[in-house]
């Protein structure tokens, strides 16, 4: 999170220097660092961040308990392996 915030507050940086230097006539609008391109692969890195960030909280929080597919009651107990002296494993 704090990444992201520090991102963001980078490239608002370069952004309002690429302004002041268009202003001021040191290079050209054609020239600048922040283009559509940047911004679209910030948005893209932070949603796909987001998104890992949301299934991990998901899975910690709504663990999956592997279920037995046939509820022991309804097995028959001569299906249940014994031992030699007769009691089940």
């Amino acid at each position: 999170m704090l990444a992201n915030v520090l991102t963001l507050a980078g490239v608002a940086y370069i952004f309002h220097a690429d302004n002041a230097n268009i202003v001021a006539k040191a290079m050209n609008s054609d020239d600048r660092v922040i283009t559509p391109r940047v911004v679209m692969a910030i948005v893209g890195a932070t949603t796909i961040q987001l998104g890992a960030l949301a299934i991990t909280m998901g899975k910690y929080l709504y663990p999956i308990v592997p279920q037995p597919l046939v509820s022991p009651s309804l097995v028959p107990q001569s299906s249940v392996p014994q031992k030699p002296d007769g009691n089940a494993m």
